[in-house]
């Protein structure tokens, strides 16, 4: 296979996997964060997201770059 056919292999099994990884990550634990500023090519996102957290990010493109959610712990609230 030629690497673009690969590159769209792996991008639509990730993306058809991304429901389960919402299923098993509660809101209070997934976490987001922007990993590239600027232009953002879904694909590339979404592999980049995927390579960054081990297989359990997903990438979506906002207007502000390529942000990744991933599962997390829960953040602590801190008390006075």
């Amino acid at each position: 296979m030629k690497y673009c056919q690969v590159t769209l292999l792996l991008a639509l099994v990730v993306l058809a996997s991304s429901p389960a990884m919402a299923t098993k990550c509660p809101p209070e634990y997934t976490c987001t964060k922007y990993i590239n500023q600027g232009p953002c090519d879904a694909a590339k996102c979404m592999m980049d997201c995927v390579s960054s957290y081990k297989g359990a990010g997903e990438g979506q493109c906002f207007p502000q770059g390529c942000m990744c959610s991933y599962c997390c712990k829960p953040h602590q609230r801190r008390t006075i």
